[in-house]
């Protein structure tokens, strides 16, 4: 294979070489103002990144979200939606003829019987074993 002039072959092998050749004879340097701009634009992108970041706003809450949330959340809003509707119950039912219970709470007369809430329990057993050990 002989070395012809690369501009008057048609051979694209040895175009090829040619291009090559001249390629690995001159090395490639980058300019000056090419590398100033690349070290601006990193010393610009590490300033983004060291920059501390804004903390979003806060979102707004509306005046029902608020009351819920200071009473406790759905489940402090629900008890006390219950000891409401209890105590508007009480207020309005009375100790007058509400049943037996209330009705034996509010007696004068019988405030000195006792109510037996477990009958078969013998409380003299229990003292026993209280002072054995």
């Amino acid at each position: 294979m002989t070395m012809a002039d690369p501009h008057n072959t048609t051979d694209p092998e040895i175009a090829l070489e040619a291009f090559f050749a001249a390629g690995r004879s001159a090395a490639a340097e980058p300019s000056a103002t090419f590398l100033a701009r690349v070290l601006a634009e990193a010393e610009a992108v590490q300033a983004e990144r060291d920059a501390p970041i804004a903390e979003p706003p806060a979102p707004q809450q509306g005046l029902w979200a608020g009351i819920i949330a200071a009473l406790g959340g759905w489940g402090g809003a629900g008890g006390l939606a219950t000891a409401t509707m209890a105590g508007v119950w009480l207020g309005f039912a009375g100790v007058q003829g509400s049943g037996t219970l209330t009705a034996f709470l509010a007696a004068p007369e019988e405030a000195a019987v006792t109510l037996e809430l477990i009958p078969e329990f013998d409380s003299f057993v229990l003292a026993a074993l209280e002072t054995e050990g």
